[in-house]
């Protein structure tokens, strides 16, 4: 194009063609296909189907977070032991079978070569592609998992805060005041995961536990969580049935238990 010229005065052409520096086509594709995964239709759908089962595992959270009455820390514990208990048992045999049950029925009907899941060669197999396939999936669901464990912490942080008071000033046993202040969603600690792309916690998506009541209605906030019975001690003092220290330390028992179910 020499300078000056106007493109829009040019004469349009017949054809679009750009000339290229002249190469082998055959080498470069055969290249390609020896590098590439996705030479095959069931690698396509194997990645897909997997990134649905990885989008509804991420889709729930592994802790209870919506409450339906007042309830001392024990029974707090038992319910979120029981919801716990259902997520991991969904994730270690529905999760990870459907998994394998995309594999295996997308490449069954693949004879001998790099996807052959009939194998049986261990050289060969390392080899080929269904072992570089395998370890796509294998991080796929290492992030998945990862993504749902913080999804999941914060979800349980987040209702907890919720329906606690910032401050609570006992003036007597008729005087209380509660203060509530409103906290600003946490700032996505992992950069370049699933929650830079939607806001953490998947604010407003409720999780109940497994024995919930649909007729109850869910606890609203500020309202706090456990209730704790005041009772006439020996002397002639007023004391709590359960010490606040014990309500504090089963939130974070329940955090820690949910962690390593996964």
């Amino acid at each position: 194009e020499e300078e000056g010229d106007n493109p829009f005065e040019r004469e349009v052409p017949w054809f679009s063609l750009w000339p290229v520096p002249a190469y082998s086509f055959t080498s470069t594709f055969s290249s390609f296909c020896f590098a590439s995964l996705y030479i095959r239709p069931e690698v396509v759908s194997t990645l897909c189907e997997v990134s649905q089962e990885n989008m509804d595992l991420k889709a729930t959270c592994i802790f209870a977070n919506r409450f339906q009455r007042l309830m001392g820390p024990e029974r707090f514990k038992q319910i979120e032991k029981q919801a716990i208990t259902a997520a991991a048992q969904k994730i270690r045999e529905s999760w990870v079978v459907r998994i394998q049950n995309i594999i295996l029925n997308n490449f069954k009907a693949v004879g001998k070569g790099w996807f052959s899941i009939h194998e049986t060669n261990q050289d060969t197999y390392k080899q080929g592609k269904l072992n570089k396939l395998l370890g796509v999936v294998k991080y796929m669901m290492q992030d998945s998992l990862e993504y749902f464990a913080l999804d999941s912490i914060e979800d349980y942080c987040r209702a907890i805060e919720d329906l606690c008071p910032e401050q609570v000033v006992v003036t007597d046993l008729t005087t209380v005041e509660s203060e509530f202040v409103e906290r600003p969603c946490a700032v996505p600690a992992k950069r370049g995961c699933s929650l830079q792309l939607t806001p953490p916690g998947r604010p407003g998506v409720p999780f109940y536990s497994p024995d919930r009541d649909e007729g109850d209605r869910d606890l609203e906030g500020g309202v706090g969580v456990f209730v704790l019975e005041v009772r006439v001690t020996e002397d002639c003092t007023f004391a709590y049935s359960t010490s606040s220290e014990a309500a504090i330390d089963v939130c974070g028992e329940v955090l820690d238990m949910g962690v390593l179910s996964l």
